[in-house]
């Protein structure tokens, strides 16, 4: 069918078969009353053939019945500009014969075409081409990172690499002190295994395959294909074996799900007071289709939201009463324009509009006060320049009454000193009373800048990640309980420079007037598996201190669509923070952080598909919720399950659905095995753990998992296919991914 469509299309450009138009524009006419089809075709070396040999020999049919001769040719690159000449004239057709041995053991390696043009006697001319790589050399590497990072709630080990040939490429890992050889994955990104040819290469060992708290041994290996291969080691290693470790350091909080929620959507981080001074008001965003912004006010009333009225295309940024005059005030933009409005009376959700600035120059962050209360300064981005800001400083009726214009004196890299969204951080590291706000660039510079007393400002300091960015998060807050606070950025990779996608967390603390970093953990960014036919309309992430549990000591708070992190401060190993909270399917541009309901305990706001949750948090008086909890069939009546906790006893809780589970037993020990599972039926386990340290011994139920009971599959036969394949049949159906390769 090739062979006919081809040899009966309209040649059109130039001449014979060009590179944008191929063998012409398809006639189908002519291919549906073709009597005698041409056929030229390659048999040997086929498309993309690679070889580290010194001769390739050329098969090929050339059957026409308008045949009148034909040419073989080949040319330098994927699409040469001119051909040399290998057969000038040949005179004979022919049918799956060798009718060349093609001497290259004085080509240089690199990509080539060879070409069959067959003149025929209607005054058309066909042509058959394909590509062949001479390699003989191994591919070159260049490791981009490898270690630890979070996926999900478990850890596993994260590679990236570069090779200047087309390659697979693998990593190699196994448990240290095991036994047994390597197992190996193929690093394509989340299509494991699949051996994808690249240049670019990022994965990591699946996360059902990591055992958590473990030590791992990895190396990696790049094969080119002609099946030379390059190992990549650690060579400041003793054994050339990089080492990483699998920590996940949880100790889950009691939670509880307060009875209010919001529609799906985003919350702005702040209570507000625009209809009394209880602070239980919150201004969402409800998703729907539409073209316009639309954040409501929403009033809670006992256990629910009344929604009161509504604000359109007004991003808000900050609230308050800037100026001291009884009236709640917000500052917001949109697409290039500031604005502060003014509630018109007390109790009122409506506006006067007192500031707005369309220049794009007023891209503003929040309202703090450096010199004068009731005088506020704003501090906003340029977004002609996307490299400057300036703090906005204003009188008590709002009239501007100056600009102080701040440049980004940090080093220029890669992204030019751009400055992203306009999100700074207000603290006083050196705690001298003159606060600094606190920024990082797309370089991943960070840099601040002090009051200085007088209404200016002073360069403070300036540091880097030296992690080019393609998004900034920071904040402050006292993390380590000594009084002072600590700085906290979020970064997400560049897919130039790092080609995994994957955020960077880093945690400074300032000493001897600099930062130095305490802590830095690695996410990946599912969002690549988790982002395509969702229900959100875009990705969104967050980062938050916040006192959550009221023991004077701020917590971590970090959204990572699709996951939320709790981290708080571990005093007795300083350098892991445990991780008290753990969700997934989140999805917000804030944190919220209030008290709504007057009891004392801040409620944490979790934007996901189905809502907006609000939380209360009990980290010492409750015990701990297990977590990591997975499972899989043994056989058709059985079902086994692992977890991770720190109590004494666990119970088992199992259904059909959701919302029937039932406690069906206990376990000493963080496994269990169900051996009253019937075949075929999906059920749903959840796990508790019972602490007796703990006032309120018993921890809240786990994440619930569900596991389909069936028989495992077996293997029925195995049939050679070709000298590359083999046809493998199982009893029952299988994941056509096989994870765990040796």
């Amino acid at each position: 069918v090739k062979q006919i469509l081809k040899s009966t299309s309209d040649d059109i450009d130039a001449p014979g078969w060009d590179i944008y138009t191929g063998a012409g524009r398809l006639n189908i006419y002519n291919a549906l009353n073709v009597g005698a089809p041409s056929i030229i075709r390659f048999e040997h070396p086929t498309q993309d053939f690679s070889t580290n040999q010194d001769s390739i020999n050329i098969v090929a049919t050339v059957l026409s019945p308008y045949f009148v001769n034909y040419k073989l040719d080949y040319g330098y690159g994927l699409n040469p500009d001119s051909w040399l000449n290998l057969i000038p004239d040949g005179k004979n057709q022919f049918s799956n014969k060798e009718i060349y041995n093609f001497d290259i053991s004085q080509l240089p390696d690199s990509v080539y075409a060879v070409r069959i043009l067959v003149n025929l006697s209607n005054g058309r001319t066909l042509e058959e081409r394909l590509n062949f790589n001479i390699i003989r050399k191994a591919p070159e590497v260049i490791l981009v990172n490898i270690g630890p990072a979070f996926y999900g709630d478990k850890t596993t080990a994260l590679a990236s690499l570069y090779t200047n040939q087309p390659s697979v490429t693998r990593m190699y890992y196994r448990q240290l002190g095991s036994s047994g050889g390597f197992n190996f994955i193929t690093l394509d990104a989340f299509n494991t295994n699949n051996e994808f040819v690249s240049y670019l290469h990022y994965g990591f060992i699946p996360k059902q395959l990591v055992t958590q708290n473990s030590i791992y041994q990895v190396y990696l290996q790049a094969e080119n294909l002609v099946g030379l291969k390059t190992t990549v080691i650690d060579a400041s290693s003793r054994d050339s074996i990089f080492i990483i470790r699998t920590d996940f350091n949880a100790d889950m909080a009691a939670e509880y799900v307060q009875p209010f929620s919001l529609p799906e959507g985003n919350i702005f981080e702040k209570p507000t007071n625009f209809l009394s001074n209880d602070f239980n008001e919150v201004l969402a965003r409800q998703l729907y289709p539409s073209q316009d912004v639309y954040y409501s006010l929403y009033k809670l009333s006992g256990n629910n939201f009344v929604k009161v009225d509504s604000i359109k295309n007004k991003l808000p940024k900050d609230v308050g009463d800037f100026n001291n005059n009884g009236k709640v005030d917000l500052l917001s933009s949109e697409t290039g324009t500031g604005f502060i409005d003014e509630q018109t009376g007390n109790s009122a959700f409506s506006f006067q509009n007192k500031f707005t600035d369309s220049s794009n120059t007023f891209w503003p962050s929040f309202v703090e006060y450096f010199q004068d209360a009731g005088k506020p300064d704003i501090i906003a981005f340029d977004q002609r320049t996307d490299t400057s800001l300036s703090v906005w400083k204003f009188n008590s009726d709002f009239s501007l009454a100056g600009k102080i214009p701040l440049s980004n004196f940090t080093p220029e890299r890669f992204n030019s000193n751009l400055l992203g969204i306009p999100h700074a951080a207000i603290t006083d590291l050196n705690t001298n009373g003159r606060k600094e706000f606190w920024i990082i660039d797309q370089d991943g510079d960070l840099f601040s800048y002090e009051a200085d007393g007088s209404g200016g400002f002073q360069k403070f300091i300036q540091d880097s990640t030296f992690f080019i960015s393609s998004s900034e998060y920071l904040t402050a807050g006292d993390f380590d309980g000594d009084g002072t606070e600590e700085i906290a950025v979020l970064l997400h990779s560049v897919s130039g420079f790092d080609i995994a996608p994957f955020y960077l967390l880093n945690i400074y603390k300032y000493s001897s007037k600099s930062l130095n970093l305490i802590y830095q953990q690695s996410f990946i960014d599912a969002s690549t598996e988790f982002g395509g036919g969702g229900t959100f309309r875009e990705i969104d992430n967050s980062i938050r201190f916040a006192d959550i549990d009221n023991d004077g000591v701020d917590e971590l708070i970090l959204f990572v669509f699709p996951y939320s992190y709790i981290f708080k401060y571990n005093i007795i190993d300083p350098g892991e923070p445990k991780i008290i909270s753990y969700k997934e399917n989140i999805n917000s541009n804030s944190i919220f952080i209030g008290d709504l309901n007057k009891n004392n305990v801040p409620e944490v706001a979790f934007p996901a598909s189905g809502g907006i949750n609000f939380v209360e948090f009990a980290v010492s008086n409750k015990a701990s919720t297990p977590y990591n909890v997975a499972g899989y069939s043994l056989n058709s009546s059985s079902i086994y399950l692992t977890w991770n906790g720190t109590g004494q006893y666990y119970y088992i809780y199992r259904g059909t659905n959701i919302d029937s589970l039932v406690l069906i037993d206990s376990s000493a020990s963080k496994d269990f095995t169900d051996f009253n599972a019937a075949v075929n039926t999906n059920y749903y386990y959840a796990v508790q753990s019972y602490d007796f340290s703990k006032p309120d011994p018993l921890s809240n139920l786990s994440t619930i998992i569900n596991i389909y009971s069936h028989t495992p599959g077996k293997v029925i036969s195995i049939i050679g296919q070709t000298r590359r394949n083999i046809q493998v049949t199982f009893s029952e159906r299988v994941n056509n991914t096989i994870e765990n390769l040796q």
